[in-house]
């Protein structure tokens, strides 16, 4: 609806008001009142009435669509935001330091910074940077400084941005399924 909404606008672009209710747009797009009757609830503030208009289209579908897409996205690889340079293999200490950094790390934190991490990524992963250097201080821009006490700074280089992601996120999610698992049985014990 919002696509059609927005295609319409666009077509029309000098008979439309900017102003219009969205959901009058929706009734001149003779779509079901089913479908559109949650963007007539209107929103109170400051003892002022608020709806949807036809202006905030474009900005609802940014949001809805950025929603959808983090919904979907396959969290356990940045492979295909970075660089071919910094996909290299890890070498067994870095690996066995980063596993080491998941298991002293609670899940949550563990979580905000594979969050971090992916948006650095997305960012940066296609900007040719010497490979050599750390990225570290990156993630530390999106994430307080407390939460990286074991963050293997000095070894983890762009080079192996990829690959200590990766083995970051498979960690991360083994423990976090033993800690559902322990859990469920914790539950199972007290309840059945």
């Amino acid at each position: 609806m919002i696509n059609d909404a927005i295609v319409y606008s666009f077509q029309h672009i000098n008979e439309i008001k900017v102003e219009t209710e969205l959901t009058k747009l929706f009734e001149t797009l003779q779509f079901e009142k089913k479908d559109w009757i949650l963007f007539s609830k209107r929103g109170y503030a400051n003892y002022t009435t608020d709806q949807l208009r036809v202006e905030h289209t474009g900005v609802l579908w940014r949001q809805l669509n950025n929603l959808v897409q983090s919904e979907h996205l396959d969290e356990s690889s940045i492979t295909p935001f970075v660089l071919n340079i910094y996909q290299r293999a890890l070498p067994n200490e870095i690996q066995t330091q980063i596993k080491e950094f998941v298991k002293r790390t609670s899940l949550g934190t563990m979580k905000d910074i594979l969050k971090a991490w992916r948006e650095v990524a997305y960012k940066q992963g296609q900007i040719k940077q010497d490979k050599n250097s750390q990225f570290g201080h990156l993630l530390e821009q999106h994430l307080p400084d407390n939460l990286f006490e074991y963050f293997p700074h000095q070894l983890l280089t762009w080079s192996y941005c990829a690959a200590a992601y990766q083995c970051a996120y498979q960690e991360w999610k083994k423990q976090d399924q033993q800690s559902t698992s322990l859990f469920t049985k914790i539950i199972g014990a007290l309840f059945f």
